[in-house]
């Protein structure tokens, strides 16, 4: 079993004797995230951690999003409007683009996110990807306010307990 979260007051995660012996840096990668944003998310559902006052400024939660390629030029293409595609809870899955804003506003989805899916798919996204890697899919051109948002999730996440998103993206270094 790669990992257990289930527990009454434990948590697990292992590694067969191959992976010890073989340390794959993907799976690494993936087994850190998921364990260390398991724990943010319960933080935060419990109110120990908060969303930034500030993450939700201008973001329109209403209107329809185009999520179409050949749509960006679209005031409502949802990288323009400051959604970023959602990086899956278990890490393993390809991000996906966002069905609707649905996916945000509907407390069937995710229900271990809801209400905070947007913030926790910025949180999950700067767990997974440097800033390096997450401006290279998001340009700062391009998507302002999608790096803006990234920089109030980081530096609230840092600023206020101590928890260094970036870093654990990076991982541990040699």
């Amino acid at each position: 079993m790669e990992l257990k979260t289930d527990g009454f007051d434990y948590w697990a995660i292992s590694f067969t004797d191959n992976e010890i012996a073989n340390p794959n840096q993907q799976t690494l990668k993936i087994r850190r995230a998921v364990f260390l944003y398991l724990m943010i998310e319960a933080a935060l559902q419990n109110g120990i951690i908060t969303e930034p006052n500030d993450f939700k400024n201008g973001i329109d939660y209403t209107t329809k999003i185009v999520k179409a390629n050949d749509q960006k030029d679209d005031p409502n293409y949802y990288m323009t409007r400051g959604f970023i595609n959602i990086v899956n809870r278990n890490f393993k899955s390809p991000e996906k683009v966002p069905y609707s804003i649905s996916e945000y506003t509907n407390p069937s989805w995710e229900k271990e996110a809801y209400p905070y899916r947007d913030f926790l798919s910025y949180v999950r996204a700067a767990m997974f990807y440097t800033k390096t890697e997450f401006q290279e899919k998001y340009s700062p051109t391009t998507y302002p306010l999608i790096n803006q948002r990234y920089e109030i999730v980081i530096n609230h996440i840092q600023n206020n307990y101590g928890i260094d998103l970036e870093g654990i993206a990076k991982g541990p270094q040699k």
